[in-house]
């Protein structure tokens, strides 16, 4: 009966101990599992937001030279809007120059 009773000890106290023993691994190796997505998932989130600033940078480029663009074009427009004024202006002083001839 003691032997039995000894036994039965033995085993319950070796049962606890195999159930501690694995159960905070088993509780690291989740939070080594979790750990490690947590990880993975913050450097594909990183190297989304690198894609996003080169697509930034793109885009800003392509708008610069768009600006450059028509800034040009309104300098060459701005500048075709002078020559026809001064074209203007010299037409009505020959057609006065003309007036005053054929009145003569």
């Amino acid at each position: 009966m003691v032997l039995f009773l000894l036994f039965l000890w033995l085993l319950l106290s070796t049962t606890i101990l195999l159930i501690e023993a694995t159960q905070p691994s088993t509780t690291q190796d989740q939070s080594a599992h979790h750990q490690k997505l947590f990880k993975q998932r913050l450097s594909i989130l990183s190297l989304d937001q690198d894609v996003r600033a080169q697509e930034t940078l793109g885009a800003q480029q392509r708008y610069n030279v768009a600006l450059a663009e028509v800034s040009q074009m309104q300098s060459t427009l701005l500048a075709s809007d002078g020559r026809l004024r001064e074209l203007g202006s010299e037409i009505e002083v020959i057609q006065k120059n003309l007036r005053r001839t054929i009145k003569e």
